[in-house]
């Protein structure tokens, strides 16, 4: 991070709190922060990522982002569901 702040401030603020994993030729970033996404598509922030890498570990990586397993269907209401079933089978307006 701090040769990253020397070669791009704003996408050091961006990262602030986002973590790294190397997954074979792969540097994946884990951030908090949705934003990442948009600023490694930005050819400038993504090179100052490579560069800052490959100061510090001496070997080319290729940037991704670290992917969560999806949990919102773990945190679904089961009363929307049951409105959702009841509302084919019955005339129930929801207020």
């Amino acid at each position: 991070m701090e040769v990253l702040h020397k070669e791009d401030i704003a996408l050091f603020g961006v990262l602030s709190g986002a973590k790294g994993f190397v997954r074979g030729e792969y540097f994946l970033i884990d951030s908090p922060n949705t934003t990442v996404r948009d600023f490694i598509k930005i050819p400038t922030h993504a090179k100052a990522v490579k560069k800052a890498l490959y100061e510090v570990t001496d070997k080319q990586y290729k940037l991704g982002l670290f992917k969560r397993k999806d949990n919102s269907q773990a945190k679904r209401d089961p009363l929307e569901d049951l409105i959702t079933q009841a509302q084919g089978r019955i005339n129930l307006e929801v207020k």
